[in-house]
């Protein structure tokens, strides 16, 4: 060990010593022209470049040094600076060599001698100062700026100027002044960025340049220079961040503003894809401005930023920038987020509250969605995700319910708006849900394992401070838990409507909602069970079309509706089609299904309100009787009915307006009343080979009501009318009977006897 520090340290001491050596064959610069040389290369290869790197060099320095150009006044600056250097014993590399360099460059760059001198004056101070960082510093950017005007270089960018017209101060710090140029940065992958027009100071030592005026465009975006553009004021340019922060500009974008904002830019060289960039930048200090016709059927109001070639509207929580869609030039869809992107084709938003005016008292609401508006087209596309608050279903007083898709879909120059789920869904599965819509389940999915349900807990905790407004944290510590524990059941519980979450204030309201979830399970209040499902309505075919002409909303896909479970009351809609109006009130062809009774029309009416559904001349209805006979089990079981009754205009009453859940038993539910006359025909080919038409043999039943059409019994079925047999006997009044072969016939005294049954079919 010892014997390798005795070599390293001799070979340490032999090269310092040859070095020193070398440098002692040169104490000056002879101040002659061919001489100069001779030391030069003398002194050069004491250097560590290579003999063939020094030979090389040199040849190029002679070229020049032999030139016109290189005159008397220069050679006699070098051999100053040379010996200068020579007795401040400067290294040959890199100072002495790229001081060469310098000289070389500017007397290839044909510049005046008040520039060299304002140099020269500059070197000469920086060689008094030790340590010479700033000389080299300095040295190495004029080697760059008299070879082609840029000012710094690192391996991934570099700034220059347009021009030579450059001069140097040297008063205190050294400076490059610039009078007028175009500023360039320019990185590694050929990008750039230009301030035209501009003026400043260069300080080579601090790397930074301090500039005035100028003009910087987003031609590079693909947006005009003369439309959209920034004029400067003052600035500064730390060189090696590659981009720079201007205050007060004065920015121009003749799309958008009669007159100029003030604001900020931000430029960075990043290399960005091709209609994907995010610089310039440019930040207004107006909080909010109003653009009537962002585009032509699109109001703006909000905050103002460029991000590239996107207008970035920008606001607060407090007060969100809002794009505002407009019908018969009243604003009809209002979106309100904290950002936009707007380009010219399109706008979009990952987080929009959106209300749509359906009227002047009623909307649909959803608190989160995804925003895409393609221009040219026309096109909105708002899209509902199952992330967050996005879950939450779009709320709609007017219809009253509250529907769960994923795109709402609408051109806005066409009278209509598209539900569907998006393209590419397996399954295209929409709910139109009553706001009243209850189950127990629902509540007992917010219970815990020990017992404890958050629902009842944040109703105490709101009686108890005697509000509906507080921040999450003061629920959490009511209820001994963290807010990151409670936030999720939050969320959940927002996106069904018992409580309001304002995000970023971590803030809740307490919803009328949930009140009511707590008493609905509590069976002191009523509820319903009314729930539109669409579930995969066809190829091309939406879940839901809204006519904004007539505010109805038509369904697709619906196979059934439980209208009432507690009293067996369900519909089957004709090509699982309904047409939803207002209040949840609807219209459909089909079947409903009541207790024992099935009905079948063309056109029925659901009304929610009086919890009834009407018929206008329902094509039949079928009936189930109990048998006559019991089953093995020694219990009787349903029979259909041979006979229908057709042509029938009246209602069924479901059930009491104020029970839609059947919380309370009212047994004489449903009831069905006929309004007019219906029919009992007897012309099936089962019946005496259909010889009876139906035109002059039938049953004409009087106006009834028949109630309990869950539980009703064989002899309650009874209807009184006409019998028309074709002139076979005159007409009589008589009553329809449930037989023994369950069909609706009547035996008549006359005198004679008459049978009129569907199995034997005659008189």
């Amino acid at each position: 060990m010892k014997l390798l520090k005795k070599i390293l340290l001799f070979i340490s001491f032999t090269v310092c010593f040859s070095m020193a050596h070398a440098q002692n064959k040169i104490t000056i610069f002879t101040p002659d022209s061919v001489r100069f040389l001779d030391d030069l290369q003398t002194y050069m290869e004491t250097g560590v470049a290579s003999h063939s790197d020094v030979k090389d060099f040199l040849k190029q320095f002679t070229l020049v040094w032999k030139s016109p150009a290189y005159n008397h006044y220069y050679k006699q600056a070098t051999y100053s600076i040379s010996n200068e250097m020579l007795t401040r014993k400067i290294p040959v590399y890199p100072t002495f060599q790229t001081f060469l360099s310098v000289m070389q460059n500017f007397i290839m760059g044909n510049f005046s001698q008040t520039q060299f001198d304002q140099w020269q004056t500059a070197l000469e101070k920086l060689l008094k100062q030790r340590p010479y960082n700033n000389l080299n510093t300095f040295l190495s950017m004029s080697e760059s700026l008299f070879s082609n005007n840029t000012m710094f270089k690192s391996p991934t960018i570099t700034w220059s100027a347009d021009n030579s017209n450059f001069t140097f101060n040297s008063d205190s710090v050294t400076e490059v002044i610039f009078k007028k140029l175009n500023l360039k940065c320019t990185n590694e992958r050929n990008d750039t960025v230009v301030i035209y027009g501009t003026q400043g100071i260069f300080i080579p030592s601090k790397g930074q340049w301090l500039g005035k005026g100028g003009k910087v465009d987003w031609v590079r975006t693909g947006l005009d220079a003369n439309s959209v553009y920034a004029e400067l004021s003052n600035y500064s340019i730390l060189y090696k961040q590659g981009g720079f922060a201007a205050d007060s500009v004065v920015f121009y974008n003749k799309s958008y503003f009669d007159k100029p904002l003030l604001g900020k830019v931000i430029e960075r060289d990043v290399s960005e894809a091709k209609g994907s960039e995010t610089y310039p930048r440019f930040l207004s200090y107006g909080k909010r401005f109003a653009i009537p016709n962002l585009t032509a059927d699109i109001t703006y109001s909000g905050g103002f930023s460029m991000r590239g070639r996107r207008f970035v509207g920008s606001g607060t929580p407090a007060e969100p920038a809002q794009l505002i869609f407009k019908r018969d030039n009243k604003p009809f869809l209002i979106t309100s987020a904290l950002e936009y992107g707007i380009t010219k084709d399109q706008i979009i938003t990952n987080d929009a509250a959106i209300v749509i005016h359906v009227n002047d008292t009623d909307s649909i609401y959803h608190p989160d969605v995804q925003m895409v508006y393609n221009i040219n087209k026309k096109h909105l596309s708002l899209i509902r995700s199952d992330q967050g608050l996005s879950q939450t279903p779009y709320f709609d007083t007017y219809h009253k319910v509250n529907m769960f898709f994923e795109e709402l879909s609408w051109n806005t120059d066409q009278p209509k708006m598209e539900f569907r789920m998006l393209e590419g869904a397996a399954q295209s599965v929409a709910d139109f849900e009553s706001q009243d819509f209850f189950r127990p389940e629902l509540f007992d999915k917010f219970s815990s394992a020990s017992g404890d349900n958050v629902l009842m807990l944040i109703a105490q905790y709101s009686k108890s401070v005697n509000g509906s407004d507080f921040l999450v944290t003061d629920i959490a510590t009511y209820m001994h838990t963290t807010s990151d524990e409670i936030r999720p059941v939050i969320i959940k519980m927002a996106t069904v409507g018992l409580l309001s979450y304002d995000i970023p204030n971590d803030r809740i309201h307490v919803n009328q909602r949930l009140q009511t979830f707590i008493t609905d399970r509590q069976r002191k209040t009523d509820y319903d069970v009314l729930d539109y499902h669409s579930e995969n309505p066809g190829r091309g075919v939406d879940n839901g079309v809204m006519d904004l002409l007539t505010n109805d909303i038509t369904i697709s896909g619906v196979k059934v509706i439980i209208v009432s479970d507690s009293e067996n009351v369900y519909i089957y809609p004709k090509d699982q089609v309904v047409v939803l109006h207002k209040n949840r009130n609807s219209t459909f062809g089909g079947n409903v299904h009541a207790g024992r009774f099935d009905f079948y029309g063309k056109k029925f009416e659901f009304k929610y309100d009086e919890f009834k559904i009407k018929m206008n001349m329902t094509d039949s209805i079928r009936i189930q009787a109990e048998s006559y006979e019991t089953d093995k089990y020694g219990q009787h079981y349903l029979v259909p009915v041979k006979s229908v009754i057709e042509h029938v205009s009246g209602e069924i009453a479901l059930d009491k307006p104020f029970n839609k859940s059947g919380v309370k038993p009212y047994h004489q539910y449903p009831i069905l009343t006929s309004d007019t006359n219906s029919f009992v025909f007897y012309n099936k080919k089962t019946v005496q080979k259909g010889v009876y038409k139906k035109d002059n043999f039938y049953f004409k039943l009087d106006p009834f009501v028949i109630d309990s059409l869950n539980r009703f019994t064989n002899s309650g079925l009874h209807f009184d009318g006409t019998f028309a047999s074709a002139d076979i006997v005159p007409e009589m009044r008589e009553t329809l009977k449930l037989q023994p072969d369950y069909s609706l016939g009547f035996v008549h005294n006359a005198g004679f006897t008459i049978k009129i049954k569907e199995r034997i079919g005659g008189l």
